[in-house]
């Protein structure tokens, strides 16, 4: 689809009768674009410039409109009346309606909240990760405690029962390792 068809397509799907911002257009033709195909805004521009020159499009300060022959040309074909006694059912419920203001919003709406709620799902997620590194970070840390506490013990069986001040430092540490590690167990189990 070249720019020009598709900026008339934008145009006419905004529907808005004061005219569309080319912010909106462009929004609009994105939304609608390829997704291997990459967006060339210079390429844009010119199109909108080059179809205000024609006279495809009006310019009313920063908005563009169809201007009236093209919107004839473009216009979906009139609908036509049933006649009393003809099959109603095939009448109009074929044709869908187009989207009001409403249903934009509503569809923005519903967007905003999708994607609100993928930002949680994946803030839930970096926080149970966070929470299982935290918690393997403290059972390492508690493993190394525990090491450290069974060479200090054996360190003590070997002590001379004489060296009285060797072992009240060797004690001394063995308590503050049990605290650590006491520490660190309820530090797991809040986690």
């Amino acid at each position: 689809m070249s720019y020009s068809a598709g900026i008339i397509a934008a145009i006419a799907n905004l529907k808005d009768h004061t005219g569309s911002s080319s912010i909106a257009i462009k929004k609009t033709m994105q939304a609608s674009m390829p997704k291997d195909k990459k967006w060339m805004n210079a390429t844009f521009l010119a199109a909108l410039k080059k179809m205000v020159a024609d006279g495809t499009l009006v310019q009313n300060n920063a908005s563009y409109k169809l201007s009236p022959k093209k919107k004839e040309e473009t216009a979906p074909p009139e609908e036509r009346v049933p006649m009393l006694g003809e099959d109603q059912s095939a009448s109009s419920s074929s044709i869908p309606k187009p989207v009001s203001r409403h249903g934009r919003k509503k569809a923005a709406d519903d967007a905003r909240e999708e994607h609100t709620k993928a930002m949680n799902d994946n803030l839930r997620l970096m926080t149970m990760s966070m929470v299982s590194i935290t918690n393997s970070m403290i059972l390492r840390q508690i493993s190394r405690c525990e090491n450290e506490r069974f060479e200090l013990e054996l360190t003590l069986l070997n002590v001379n029962k004489d060296d009285n001040k060797r072992l009240e430092l060797i004690q001394k540490r063995i308590a503050e390792i049990n605290s650590t590690i006491q520490s660190f167990r309820q530090m797991n189990e809040y986690y």
